[in-house]
């Protein structure tokens, strides 16, 4: 469901054109989730995750 919203949210941000909002977008993320990134094995499912959610939103906002 998150990341769902996620990337919904990073479709509309980006089809505005505002990139520099989804910089603000992952940083709070990333803040939330900052005492989880000692474990090797969740900083890299973050990763992934959040390239794939930057991946998809770029390819529906070049569909637009």
């Amino acid at each position: 469901m998150i990341g769902t919203l996620e990337r919904w949210m990073l479709l509309a941000l980006m089809a505005r054109g505002e990139m520099a909002a989804v910089g603000f977008v992952f940083a709070g993320k990333s803040i939330v989730r900052y005492k989880e990134f000692d474990r090797k094995d969740f900083a890299e499912y973050y990763l992934v995750g959040t390239l794939y959610s930057i991946l998809i939103a770029l390819g529906l906002t070049t569909l637009l």
